[in-house]
């Protein structure tokens, strides 16, 4: 079975999930953990900033995180938004977890990525960090795209946000 943020589901195949923040919002979280065997995703999954409102710093995003015996999941984007006027920064990207304790891990693009500072002297937001970790003896990690983990750009003399780890 697969035990996620609000119930559990006897399926270890999930299509797409996205959470995105309203106006100002946090992206929620995604936590997806099949508890025996291996979670296959089908769909892209996003947690991502709601978008500022004029006056707004921006919002940061949710974090992503992914368990099962073998982990399969196509793009995961977790990005914070911009910050919307003079000296506002813009939102942290949320940090990406996928872990297969006993095989592999196989993902394609993974991006977290602050918001940038749009106007004035605004900082950009920082990024996330990307674990990836395929437990057990040897398994393989399959990479079917980039990992991106970059700061948001910044406005004036404000400060570019931070590179994530990878």
């Amino acid at each position: 079975c697969l035990s996620d943020w609000s119930s559990d589901v006897c399926s270890s195949d999930l299509g797409a999930l996205t959470t995105t923040g309203g106006a100002n919002g946090a992206g929620g979280a995604i936590n997806a953990t099949a508890t025996t065997g291996p979670l296959n995703l089908t769909g892209a999954l996003v947690s991502s900033g709601g978008a500022a409102n004029t006056g707004s710093a921006g919002a940061g995003a949710g974090s992503i995180t992914l368990g099962g015996s073998s982990v399969t999941a196509p793009g995961i984007t977790a990005n914070g938004s911009n910050g919307n006027g003079a000296n506002l920064a813009g939102g942290l990207g949320g940090n990406v977890a996928v872990m297969g304790t006993a095989g592999a891990v196989s993902v394609a693009a993974i991006s977290s990525v602050g918001g940038s500072g749009t106007s004035g002297n605004a900082n950009g937001g920082a990024a996330g960090m990307i674990a990836l970790d395929a437990g057990g003896g040897a398994p393989p990690i399959t990479l079917a795209g980039n990992l991106t983990a970059t700061g948001g750009g910044r406005s004036g003399s404000g400060t570019a946000g931070a590179g994530g780890n990878v």
